[in-house]
């Protein structure tokens, strides 16, 4: 018999294989994959990275509810209350499987965007990037927005009011005046 297709076949799925390996080597984002019952099938290193804490139970077979519940017992994650774990995994064991979109705080300072998508077999997709420069740029930008604005309503050689700052004033007046009725 000749198996010289069966061999190329073989031989390209195999290139198929690597090239995936590498592209999740490489890639800058963290990626997991849950299945239908929410348990992990495959993640790559980024991923693993991005949560030291629970690095160790982020691999194949581990439960999300496990991975949330021990992010915040282990401090990883400060954005939910101690008192509410139950509530917030309950919440998004909920979700799974609807796409979802948020920012993840983390306890030492960092921020994560978090992307889940549903896959056609019932399970999620999940990629996470960094967005702590983009978080702290924001947070930059608002400062120098509100000395701008505190610049653009003061006169610079008396520190007083200037006629921007005195309209300011007279309009937030007017409107206390006008909700108080007097």
């Amino acid at each position: 018999r000749d198996i010289t297709q069966r061999k190329e076949m073989e031989a390209e799925l195999e290139t198929g294989r690597q090239r995936l390996a590498d592209a999740l080597a490489h890639m800058a984002d963290g990626l997991v994959i849950y299945d239908r019952d929410a348990r992990i099938v495959m993640c790559n290193e980024q991923y693993r990275a991005m949560f030291p804490a629970t690095a160790d139970l982020r691999v194949p077979g581990t439960r999300l509810e496990d991975v949330l519940r021990a992010a915040v017992e282990r401090n990883e994650q400060t954005d939910v209350a101690r008192d509410k774990i139950d509530e917030w995994i309950d919440a998004t064991m909920a979700a799974f499987g609807k796409p979802v979109d948020r920012d993840i705080h983390l306890h030492d300072g960092r921020w994560l965007a978090t992307r889940m998508r549903p896959m056609v077999d019932g399970g999620i997709i999940a990629v996470f990037t960094d967005i702590t420069a983009t978080k702290a740029a924001e947070a930059a930008l608002s400062e120098l927005n509100l000395r701008l604005a505190g610049l653009a309503s003061t006169d610079s050689l008396t520190g007083l009011a200037n006629r921007s700052g005195y309209d300011e004033a007279m309009k937030s007046e007017f409107a206390r005046s006008e909700r108080a009725g007097s």
